[in-house]
């Protein structure tokens, strides 16, 4: 049986989800709802305020590994740091590859 420890979130069935769709939703709106099959976890269901929170951290995570790549670069000595002129020169060519 698939149990979950995470604080503000439940489990439900895909048989009621099946039966109850907008249940399904309005539980989603409260908690995160792992959707399960025969016990075992196939997907979920989040409120549109999570989904938000999911979609900009995965927006923003290629920017995050770039950072951690030169931070780790320059503390080895690999690289130095650049001047503010250059380094904001370059943040907003990657926004701008991002935003198309």
């Amino acid at each position: 049986m698939f149990v979950i420890e995470a604080p503000g979130a439940a489990v439900i069935t895909t048989t009621e989800v099946k039966e109850d769709i907008p249940r399904a939703f309005k539980e989603a709106k409260e908690h995160r709802l792992y959707v399960t099959k025969d016990g075992q976890p196939i997907g979920g269901i989040v409120s549109m305020e999570l989904m938000q929170i999911l979609e900009e951290v995965l927006a923003d995570t290629p920017l995050v590994l770039m950072a951690e790549a030169r931070m780790a670069d320059i503390r080895s000595g690999a690289a130095k740091l650049m001047d503010a002129d250059d380094f904001f020169a370059r943040a907003d060519a990657k926004m701008a590859e991002r935003s198309r």
